[in-house]
């Protein structure tokens, strides 16, 4: 595809990974590239920090990345935020959020997060499409409405925020997924993650996993499905790779 300067996708990095996996594996915004480059070659990366609110129309489309920041406490750049979002809404231009940026949407638009009383989920993990998210042709292309996906969160949307229709579910998290009007998707889990990534990040985990007595037993067998899983899952980026496609076609006919 031929973009121009003007329709670059902006990934807005909400936080980084850890210091040791992103020197040697990159960071959130080097992984949503790797995945969608072959549908997509111009990008920019911006911190949250940095971003401009009124600069955000020039750009084909906009993904929230995950971060290691929790919203059930102060986030410094929550104002940023919301300006950020008041634009993407006012020029409805074609967003997606990644876990935290999945949280970050929904708390804009007053959704309620809280920490998981289940504890971490992270692994392998199944997700189920709502009827809604198996009708959206721009999300995730499943004849069965279930799926496996890569996951790694501490926080839940428990209360969805105003407008949003939930995608998909499981019994860790209700809201794995959610969309508003017809420009807006976001998802909990980590359709830009691979297998080295989730490994790495349940290697970094692992103590803090060992203490979760909380745990319940599908999310520790979770952790062993990801050990012995001899493939990448076949579905687990279709949520990134159809919002980029849906990217394109809306470029296209503007």
């Amino acid at each position: 595809m031929d973009t121009t300067d003007e329709n670059k996708i902006l990934v807005i990095l909400t936080g980084s990974t850890y210091p040791k996996i992103r020197n040697s594996i990159g960071d959130f915004d080097s992984w949503i590239k790797q995945r969608c480059y072959d549908l997509w070659s111009k990008w920019e990366t911006q911190k949250i920090e940095d971003v401009k609110p009124d600069s955000i129309t020039e750009y084909a489309g906009i993904i929230l990345t995950g971060s290691h920041h929790t919203l059930t406490k102060k986030f410094h750049y929550l104002s940023r935020a919301e300006h950020i979002l008041d634009t993407i809404v006012d020029q409805e231009i074609p967003t997606f959020g990644i876990c935290f940026g999945h949280q970050l949407i929904n708390k804009l638009f007053g959704g309620k997060i809280v920490r998981s009383p289940s504890g971490m989920e992270i692994g392998v993990v199944d997700i189920q499409l709502t009827l809604e998210g198996m009708s959206d042709r721009w999300f995730i292309n499943s004849n069965t409405g279930k799926i496996k996906v890569y996951s790694c969160h501490h926080d839940i949307v428990i209360d969805p925020g105003v407008g949003m229709v939930q995608l998909a579910w499981n019994n860790s998290s209700i809201y794995q997924a959610t969309a508003y009007e017809g420009f807006i998707r976001t998802v909990q889990f980590h359709p830009e993650f691979y297998k080295p990534i989730l490994k790495a990040y349940i290697k970094k985990n692992i103590d803090k996993l060992k203490k979760q007595f909380s745990t319940p037993l599908h999310q520790v067998t979770s952790i062993q499905k990801t050990v012995d899983v001899k493939r990448e899952l076949p579905m687990a980026d279709d949520a990134l790779i159809n919002f980029v496609k849906y990217v394109r076609k809306f470029n296209s006919e503007e």
